[in-house]
């Protein structure tokens, strides 16, 4: 994922999880690791950025169950979560500062290859998420300013991916 001159990526396994920050505009790229705590049975999955309302810069990545299986049937698996990150709490636009804001219970997801993995989309205005829980045929949405869920609709079937489209006239 790309953001402005910065370069996202997850790596890692269970404690060795981080989000990585590569400034492309520096004349040497050092790679920067923000650590993020994942249960065992969990992978980050790529993070998605938004310049949400107020002008924070957000990432999200969630962490998805890495053995296949029927969603929330699979025994004594891990909670999976949407983990949050600040960019830039300063903003400054320099992402060194990126800090962990939170990490929010989501719903399961139906990991079986390379499809079945939560995915998210905000709208235009930077003032909600919607996200996908394959495992149990719900989207959610969240609201940007306070990170807290505030619906969720049983769509049925698998969703595995969202697009948000639409502005108003003046965006476009």
């Amino acid at each position: 994922m790309n953001h402005r001159n910065w370069v996202l990526f997850t790596t890692g396994r269970g404690e060795n999880s981080a989000l990585c920050l590569l400034n492309a505009a520096e004349a040497q790229p050092q790679v920067l690791q923000l650590p993020i705590n994942v249960s065992d049975g969990l992978a980050l999955t790529s993070p998605e950025v938004v310049l949400a309302a107020g002008g924070r810069r957000l990432a999200f990545v969630f962490q998805d169950r890495t053995e296949g299986g029927e969603g929330s049937e699979v025994a004594n698996a891990p909670e999976e979560l949407l983990t949050v990150i600040e960019l830039d709490p300063n903003r400054d636009r320099d992402f060194r500062d990126a800090r962990v804001l939170q990490s929010i219970p989501v719903g399961p997801s139906r990991v079986q290859g390379h499809s079945g993995h939560h995915a998210l989309a905000c709208d235009s205005e930077g003032r909600h998420a919607v996200m996908t829980n394959p495992g149990d045929g719900t989207i959610w949405v969240i609201t940007l300013n306070d990170l807290k869920v505030q619906a969720k609709s049983l769509v049925g079937g698998e969703p595995g991916s969202i697009v948000a489209i639409g502005a108003p006239s003046h965006h476009h």
